[in-house]
């Protein structure tokens, strides 16, 4: 077997282990399933029926649950996510694991981009380093209790892939970078801050491997072009989760 035929497989192997792994990790006790998704999937399915009867319009409040809850407000709310687009097809919990897979699925390819491509990394240390970033605890474990708020997490190398891709026009890397934190956002807010995070690990560490790889100018008309067009895209979401927060017992 010719060496790059051996690294395709080795590369959609383990695209399929490591997805094989994740639904038999996550529904290994089902239908006892993770806590978090008794939370999540009633309120998705809640957002089903809203949109079977409205369209697809926004939910801006429910009365299904507690005496009522605010739902577009809500920072957690998934109603523009992709298991929710999901359930149209199959049942909820179906619908996150497949929302997983194809997040997971997403995330190796970039990884293995970025590794290999940009860094000029060996195919082999590429595909390994790739299982590393979508095959941990952190992941797993997010999954498996049911933190649907965390699916997206894998799409962080897809951010780094568009900051130094060298041949990336700023503008399309603005509109990339908006429509990832578009998904961040309306798939609950918590990956925001972890994806701020792990770009303060992230690019010291790149800019100690590969320093010719992080154009400042670049860094800053792409940042420039994404902010405009994440203002436009997720501007009323924003505003509509601080006119609830604002309120908050804590802040308030």
């Amino acid at each position: 077997m010719k060496k790059s035929a051996l690294i395709v497989l080795l590369y959609f192997v383990n695209i399929l282990a490591i997805g094989a792994f994740i639904v038999w990790y996550s529904s290994r006790t089902y239908p006892m399933i993770g806590h978090d998704y008794k939370l999540f999937m009633p309120y998705m399915i809640d957002s089903y029926l809203h949109q079977k009867i409205n369209g697809l319009s926004i939910q801006w409040y429910t009365p299904s649950f507690a005496g009522g809850r605010p739902v577009f407000p809500f920072p957690e709310d998934l109603q523009f996510s992709l298991p929710q687009f999901l359930i149209w097809i199959v049942n909820p919990w179906i619908a996150n694991l497949a929302a997983i897979i194809i997040y997971l699925t997403i995330g190796f390819i970039a990884t293995y981009y970025f590794l290999k491509q940009l860094l000029g990394l060996h195919s082999l240390a590429s595909v390994l380093g790739a299982v590393f970033f979508i095959a941990n605890g952190f992941y797993f474990n997010h999954m498996a209790v049911g933190h649907v708020t965390f699916q997206a997490f894998p799409l962080f190398a897809v951010v780094m892939v568009i900051i130094v891709h060298p041949r990336l026009p700023e503008w399309l890397g603005g509109l990339l970078l908006s429509f990832i934190v578009a998904i961040l956002v309306y798939s609950g807010i918590h990956n925001v801050f972890f994806f701020a995070l792990t770009g303060i690990l992230a690019l010291p560490s790149l800019y100690l491997i590969k320093p010719s790889l992080l154009n400042g100018k670049r860094l800053l008309a792409i940042a420039l072009w994404g902010g405009v067009l994440t203002i436009l895209l997720c501007g009323s979401k924003i505003t509509a989760v601080y006119s609830l927060m604002r309120f908050f017992p804590r802040i308030a």
